[in-house]
């Protein structure tokens, strides 16, 4: 009779909807790199009385790390061991009735999000590839070693490059192993200036079709009381000196190095001459990590 009674008193109270607060940080479906973790979240709807937390390793929903409540406040740090692959993560919600979720004969009521995040015995990331799409853009995919659990799983990404932007993070969706992103390339730009003749150059990095070119692009000075003939290309690599590589006069514009190589840094930089073959000094060095 109290079984019955039970689940009566359950589905009388499923109408009214009590809808459970989410979880902001740690990032859902993120490494965990210390044993200290602060859980935060978001304030519960109208009518919300406090907060529960389980941590677990044995499955969604278990409690055999941490089981804390009631919570008042929308974020507690707790300490536990982050050596397993994978660490469950309930957030409890609770309310006076009439709501929906699970109810006490007390008339308190409880409804739950749960979470999943990588513990240290987890390896997920097993690789990063990225093909050219267009002269300014490369299309990336992380790959994980097993598919991501339940809430994804977050891959950090950073460039080493300020010429390369990538986004700051990429959520592999749960039950897939790949999530993809674009790599953009942004030009840099650097002046130089002598004798009253100042120049502005654009370095753009650009993909050739089967591998990567530096595209120099310069812009004339509106005004110089030493007309310029054209312009040298420098370049060095690594700590190297600095080399033209210009085998004639630049008398345009712009100025593609076809011979770079992927995986180095190099640094450019322009010099001006006029007709009589004098030249300016050397703009200030842009570098560029070919990726």
């Amino acid at each position: 009779m109290r079984k019955l009674a039970l689940t009566l008193l359950l589905f009388a109270l499923a109408a009214h909807g009590l809808t459970p607060t989410t979880m902001t940080s740690p990032v859902p479906g993120s490494a965990l790199t210390s044993t200290t973790v602060t859980f935060t979240w978001n304030a519960g709807p109208t009518g919300t009385t406090g907060y529960g937390l389980n941590v677990g390793t044995t499955g969604v929903g278990s409690a055999n790390l941490v089981n804390i409540g009631p919570l008042t406040g929308t974020s507690v740090t707790v300490n536990f061991p982050i050596s397993s692959a994978l660490i469950y993560v309930r957030l409890w919600t609770e309310a006076a009735a009439p709501s929906s979720g699970v109810c006490l004969s007390n008339g308190t009521c409880y409804s739950a999000n749960d979470y999943t995040y990588l513990g240290t015995a987890a390896n997920p990331l097993t690789g990063l590839a990225c093909a050219l799409t267009s002269l300014t853009a490369d299309a990336c995919t992380v790959t994980l070693t097993s598919a991501a659990p339940t809430g994804g799983s977050v891959v950090t990404l950073t460039s080493q490059s300020s010429a390369v932007t990538v986004p700051a993070s990429v959520t592999v969706p749960a039950g897939s192993a790949t999530a993809s992103f674009t790599a953009t390339v942004n030009p840099t730009t650097v002046t130089a200036s002598s004798g009253g003749v100042i120049k502005t150059a654009t370095i753009n990095l650009e993909a050739a079709t089967a591998a990567y070119e530096v595209g120099v692009t310069i812009v004339p000075p509106t005004t110089s009381p030493d007309p310029v003939a054209g312009y040298n290309v420098l370049r060095s690599s690594g700590t190297g000196t600095f080399q033209q590589i210009n085998a004639s006069l630049v008398t345009g514009t712009a100025y593609t190095d076809a011979t770079v190589t992927a995986g180095d840094t190099y640094q450019y930089e322009i010099v001006s001459v006029d007709a009589a073959g004098n030249k300016s000094v050397p703009s200030g060095a842009a570098q560029i990590a070919i990726p």
